[in-house]
């Protein structure tokens, strides 16, 4: 059977590749491994939503799917049970198990974390209260942010991101508008924007 990828850009792991794809390539940075089938629907959203991310990390970390009908034995090991389902891969082994489809807000938080990024704390600060229904104190806590550092588009994509979810539409765009030209030329920012 033929090894196929929700992502046509990702990498397919297999029983004779993961070794070197995975393991051997998360000593020199991280990889993240997506478990997904063809006939999961989540796994298809799930897909999409990490091949943009990684488009946009530029190579900071390396995206391979494992298409769990064709690899049984690589999910088997794994305690892959349920999908969508990712694994973090730091220095040879997983660091990390994400199970069912998350929020961006929660992928990029953990990928930060594990690339040692500068505002990671303060994402993983407004990611806790707006999953704990604080919206307003998660948007305090990015335009703090947005304001302590204004060369970094993170902190106002994150809140346009969020301000879109919860109808604000306009406000999402007031936000983005703000932003110095430079800024506004990001891919993130783009996307929101169109």
């Amino acid at each position: 059977m033929p090894h196929t990828s929700p992502d046509p850009a990702a990498y397919c792991a297999t029983e004779q590749n993961f070794p070197t794809l995975v393991v051997e390539n998360s000593f020199k940075g991280l990889v993240l491994v997506d478990f997904w089938a063809p006939w999961a629907g989540p796994s298809q959203r799930q897909a999409q939503l990490l091949s943009r991310l990684a488009q946009e990390y530029g190579g900071r970390f390396l995206l391979v799917t494992v298409d769990t009908d064709c690899e049984k034995a690589i999910a088997e090991r794994f305690g892959v049970k349920s999908l969508p389902s990712c694994k973090l891969f730091r220095r040879g082994v997983p660091v990390e198990h994400i199970r069912g489809m998350q929020s961006e807000a929660h992928y990029r938080a953990l990928i930060d974390r594990h690339l040692g990024v500068p505002g990671t704390g303060i994402l993983a600060e407004a990611l806790k209260a707006w999953e704990s229904g604080e919206h307003a104190q998660a948007l305090r806590i990015l335009a703090d942010a947005a304001i302590a550092e204004p060369q970094n588009s993170t902190f106002p994509t994150q809140m346009a991101t969020w301000l879109i979810r919860d109808g604000r539409v306009e406000d999402a765009f007031r936000v983005l508008d703000a932003l110095p030209q430079a800024l506004r030329d990001d891919a993130r920012v783009q996307r929101l924007l169109t």
